[in-house]
């Protein structure tokens, strides 16, 4: 299977990989993408430029899959006001991805402690999020929220998870074991990958956003 390493650190690079990806001839329809930051590291502006570019990339039939990051979900902002999400896992216009583990006493999966979520304080709630957020937020037994340090209307976080904790891999000929949502994102990336390749089978195109 041919794959494709992008390069790229700062906000206005991930632009210029969106711009150069969808320019470029046969390139990858899925991404996988580990590198996060907090949403308070971004200007309103930049926040809006990058989720433009990402529906862009997504109506071209790309799919961006992007970990959660691996901070858990009780990030604080600088103020001490607000719990803070990753970005640009908290964009409406990328598949977000969590991570679980496995219960050594049950021998069942669970969330990790580690994976980052919650909802987005400088981007609103989709409409596609509204029916299972709506159920979650009256079923679920949720931590006290005083001054309001998480806004409930906003992109919630993750959209779906995998197996990141603890993972065993082969690094320079050694077995050994890694963890983190970046363990869980290749995952969903290539699940993506193979529907998109039953969708060209039956003559239909990329699933993208």
């Amino acid at each position: 299977v041919q794959t494709w390493d992008f390069v790229f650190g700062n906000i206005a690079s991930w632009i210029d990989v969106v711009e150069s990806i969808m320019t470029t001839k046969g390139a990858p329809k899925v991404l996988s993408v580990s590198w996060v930051a907090t949403m308070n590291s971004f200007t309103q502006s930049q926040l809006d430029a990058t989720n433009a570019k990402y529906l862009k990339f997504g109506l071209a039939g790309f799919t961006w899959v992007e970990g959660s990051g691996d901070w858990g979900p009780s990030l604080i902002s600088p103020d001490c006001k607000t719990y803070v999400t990753m970005f640009p896992s908290a964009s409406p216009y990328v598949l977000s991805v969590g991570g679980t583990k496995i219960n050594q006493n049950s021998n069942t999966e669970q969330s990790w402690m580690h994976s980052s979520g919650g909802f987005a304080s400088r981007i609103q709630r989709p409409a596609y999020q509204d029916k299972k957020v709506e159920h979650y937020l009256s079923t679920a037994k949720l931590p006290p929220n005083p001054n309001n340090r998480y806004e409930t209307t906003g992109r919630a976080l993750p959209d779906i998870s995998a197996f990141g904790a603890f993972q065993p891999v082969f690094e320079n000929g050694q077995h050994t074991v890694v963890g983190g949502t970046s363990a869980a994102t290749p995952q969903i990336a290539a699940m993506v990958a193979l529907v998109n390749i039953h969708r060209y089978q039956q003559g239909l195109g990329p699933v993208g956003v």
